[in-house]
């Protein structure tokens, strides 16, 4: 597969960015700071014994590595993109018959009208069987016939003589389709079992308190439960002829990248709407007790976005980094004004900021409309368990029928930990 590179480099990066991730929560503290004598582990090596300096510079040569691989991914998929379209633009020419088409910055040969009827053979045949009253004009492009030859009943065009000659472009149009929107915001992992298996404290009664000389200590509480997070497969297949596949060059490079992008598309909407009901994954508005706060007469959407993070710092106890919103109802942040008809995001000439009480917010139509999601991401986490394959082979009656089967997919779990630390709004 002509993208196998790119693949690979892509799972690297998720790899490395994943190790960061897990050092950050480690480093993490009650109230939100960031303390790096609590890193214990830096992605396989123990390193409690070193020193927050040590792990700070371990942090910073990550980051470069990480910058590093991002740029030779963003050339592989460069490179990735130039070969399809040059491999499409072949393949249009091939079943034309034709030379390829211009690619960019070239510019394809043109001829007046007077070359083309004198090498398509018309006026040679003519002056060879030696018939009178044939005057070509070259320079003008125009050619003359005698008098006898206008009376003629049968016209000559394009219906009844020489039919024009109409080649594809080397251009494809893809049909519109709901682009990745929340998949790449997740804190990646990776998972060699059936499922991801850890343990979460349910119960957390602190009774530490000043005692007299001689009583008793007051007796704290704790109970912990074990959670699953089952790992799930998506996929799918798509069957091509022989034919097609040896006839159209690039045609293969082309359907793969269509495979691993419908995997992604679909994996985008399950981490949000997945039911959890196998084999569907638990997305995070479907996970039980993710809070919600509704929005109620006389309140304000902005006003009401800041409840929600109220409620993920003060009962989550968590900080809140991202915000969800469907397109329109952003737009309706957007466009907002105050009382004098100003646009409190700015003027309509200017983007404006993608932000609401400081945290970025992503536009996802997999959220309904009216319904918008305060989130600390940190607090969830995608586990791979079987980065995407595509792999082509017969299925069934392929063999006799000469075709073969792409099939992509890929296995992952997806684990919200804390619930809590997540909230709807509701009535935007």
């Amino acid at each position: 597969m002509r993208n196998k590179q790119l693949v690979e480099k892509r799972k690297e990066l998720d790899a490395k960015r994943g190790i960061l991730a897990r050092v950050f929560e480690q480093a993490r503290t009650d109230g939100g700071e960031h303390d790096l004598s609590r890193v214990k582990t830096f992605g396989e090596e123990d390193v409690s014994a070193l020193k927050p300096a040590r792990i700070a510079d371990r942090i910073h040569k990550a980051n470069e590595e990480l910058n590093a691989i991002s740029a030779e991914v963003a050339e592989l998929a460069k490179v990735d993109t130039a070969y399809n379209d040059q491999k499409r633009r072949e393949f249009n020419a091939q079943a034309q018959g034709v030379e390829p088409a211009p690619g960019p910055g070239e510019k394809p040969a043109s001829k007046s009208l007077g070359q083309l009827i004198v090498e398509s053979g018309i006026v040679k045949r003519s002056l060879e069987s030696g018939q009178s009253g044939i005057k070509t004009v070259i320079g003008h492009g125009s050619v003359s016939f005698s008098a006898a030859a206008a009376a003629s009943k049968a016209v000559f065009q394009t219906t009844a003589g020489w039919e024009p000659e109409t080649t594809r472009i080397g251009r494809l149009v893809e049909l519109e389709y709901r682009p990745v929107q929340v998949l790449d915001l997740i804190p990646p992992g990776t998972t060699g079992q059936a499922a991801v298996v850890y343990m979460a404290q349910t119960t957390r009664t602190m009774a530490a308190a000043e005692r007299a000389e001689n009583t008793a200590y007051p007796e704290s509480e704790f109970a912990l439960e074990e959670r699953t997070s089952p790992v799930r497969s998506i996929g799918h297949r798509l069957p091509v002829t022989d034919e097609q596949m040896a006839d159209v060059a690039g045609l293969q490079s082309y359907l793969d990248n269509l495979m691993v992008a419908g995997c992604n598309e679909r994996l985008d909407g399950q981490i949000l709407n997945g039911d959890g009901t196998a084999p569907n994954l638990e997305g995070i508005l479907n996970t039980t007790n993710v809070q919600t706060e509704a929005k109620t007469e006389g309140v304000n959407a902005f006003d009401t976005v800041y409840n929600a993070l109220t409620k993920v710092r003060l009962t989550g106890r968590a900080m809140p980094n991202r915000v969800f919103m469907h397109p329109q109802d952003w737009q309706k942040i957007r466009t907002a004004k105050d009382a004098d008809g100003n646009y409190l995001y700015g003027p309509p000439q200017d983007a404006g900021p993608m932000r609401i009480w400081g945290l970025p917010v992503t536009e996802t139509d997999h959220l309904a409309e009216g319904t918008a999601l305060v989130a600390d991401l940190q607090k969830c986490q995608l586990f791979e368990r079987m980065g995407i394959e595509v792999e082509i082979g017969y299925v069934s009656d392929d063999f006799s029928h000469g075709r073969r089967t792409i099939r992509a997919g890929r296995r992952v779990a997806f684990a919200v930990y804390r619930p809590l630390s997540f909230c709807t709004v509701t009535g935007l």
